[in-house]
């Protein structure tokens, strides 16, 4: 399966799409855990004009526009499917696009669009079980780590606390690999939840 995967943040992409060689993001690793498929994944950021060829006109939210031209270069390519997600940021008109995005039928390509809430740093606070055996310290509940208003800030505060010298994107990644993706549906319903449930549908 050939899925394109489009992120705007650093700490879910790979290190290959900023330049130099490293290990997968940590989007890619829960996308893949999601579908439980063999996956040939090819990464990009919004702004990349290598796929934003086609200029969409009309009536939508402009996220959505950027949206439905990488699904139609995405079509034009072969890519079986796209996975396309943002930073809702507190902005409801982005939240907004990704769900018009998912029901626009200008392109048929299936797709899983989604808004992390606040942040993709939230879904790293869901299981603390995972974070605490990551960091070798006790971290604490986030019964809803959507309404946390700097997830990553708190993130960034477990790492300093443990004294863990590694870059926050690779504990992301290694967290992705261990988090249970059941704990993440429940705790962060209205962003992984959503989106979660569109990636499984990719692979029906």
């Amino acid at each position: 399966m050939r899925v394109l995967l489009v992120s705007e943040g650093y700490h879910e992409h790979a290190d290959a799409i900023w330049g130099s060689p490293g290990d997968t993001g940590a989007l890619e690793v829960l996308v893949r855990r999601l579908l439980d498929r063999e996956i040939d994944f090819e990464s990009r950021k919004p702004n990349d004009r290598d796929f934003r060829r086609v200029r969409v006109h009309g009536k939508g939210h402009a996220y959505e526009k950027v949206v439905v031209a990488f699904l139609l270069e995405a079509e034009r390519r072969g890519f079986d499917a796209v996975v396309f997600l943002i930073d809702e940021d507190g902005d409801q008109e982005r939240r907004a696009a990704m769900e018009a995005a998912q029901a626009n039928r200008r392109s048929a390509l299936p797709r899983a669009c989604g808004a992390a809430i606040r942040s993709f740093d939230a879904w790293m606070l869901a299981d603390e079980q995972a974070l605490s055996s990551l960091l070798g310290i006790a971290v604490s509940t986030s019964p809803e780590p959507e309404r946390l208003r700097n997830p990553k800030a708190i993130c960034e505060r477990y790492r300093d606390e443990a004294g863990c010298k590694r870059r926050l994107r690779d504990l992301y990644a290694n967290y992705a690999s261990h988090a249970k993706l059941n704990l993440l549906k429940q705790r962060c319903p209205e962003g992984f939840g959503r989106f979660a449930e569109r990636v499984e549908n990719l692979a029906r």
